[in-house]
């Protein structure tokens, strides 16, 4: 997971390793291959974006929107297919909006209209999901839902999530890798308890903090005490 103050270049950073952006230095590879040489559907295929902002076509519902996930495995030859359905009912399912199918998304709350555009994201199927704030406009019981769903498809499904978070106790809850930005750079980088430090969330996010263990997982649990320079 990806951490750091508002203007960080966290944003830029997903949307560099998404081929949105083509980075000024460097080359961003996936699987050893350089993303610029993948195919637009291949590329789909392979990795999954939920920026942190979408735009639904006007009148489109629920079910509709979900079903554009499965774009990228359509062919001239294939369309519509038993699998397309399974996957986006499994989607629909797992981000527990079944029950939205036939609702316009311009009807939806923040938080239903979060979890259908994720639903659309699983329906991609793919192995790496680059999430930016997944968790935006979520009520707590949702965003533990998401979060739950993540760690499951990571640890049982073998995905790769990459996720902004800017909860520090969530994601020091739920990353297996933490990366900490600050100015358009990296400053940090590891395990959750390497990370999650007071010296660096002074750094970072310019807040005094106490750093304790969370009692039942083990994870660094930050305990914010005021602002940097300030009694």
């Amino acid at each position: 997971m990806v951490i750091g103050p508002n203007a960080c270049g966290k944003s830029t950073l997903l949307k560099a390793l998404s081929r949105l952006l083509t980075p000024r230095k460097g080359t961003v590879t996936l699987d050893g291959r350089a993303v610029r040489d993948f195919g637009q559907k291949e590329f789909a295929r392979a990795l999954a974006l939920l920026p942190q902002s979408s735009q639904a076509p006007d009148g489109i519902t629920v079910g509709d929107l979900v079903a554009r996930g499965r774009f990228p495995h359509q062919r001239f030859l294939r369309q519509w297919s038993v699998e397309d359905e399974a996957v986006v009912e499994r989607a629909l399912a797992a981000t527990g909006v079944a029950d939205l199918v036939n609702r316009g998304v311009d009807e939806l709350s923040g938080g239903q209209r979060q979890r259908a555009w994720l639903a659309m994201v699983l329906a991609q199927d793919t192995d790496v999901l680059i999430l930016d704030e997944p968790t935006t406009f979520l009520d707590i019981a949702h965003q533990i839902e998401v979060l739950d769903l993540c760690e499951a498809l990571h640890q049982e499904g073998g995905r790769t999530i990459v996720a902004v978070l800017h909860d520090l106790n969530q994601a020091a809850r739920y990353a297996t890798h933490l990366v900490a930005m600050k100015g358009g750079r990296v400053v940090a980088q590891g395990a959750p308890k390497d990370v999650i430090t007071e010296d660096l969330v002074a750094e970072v996010f310019g807040v005094r903090a106490q750093i304790s263990t969370e009692p039942v997982t083990g994870a660094p649990l930050m305990i914010p005490l005021g602002l940097v320079g300030r009694p």
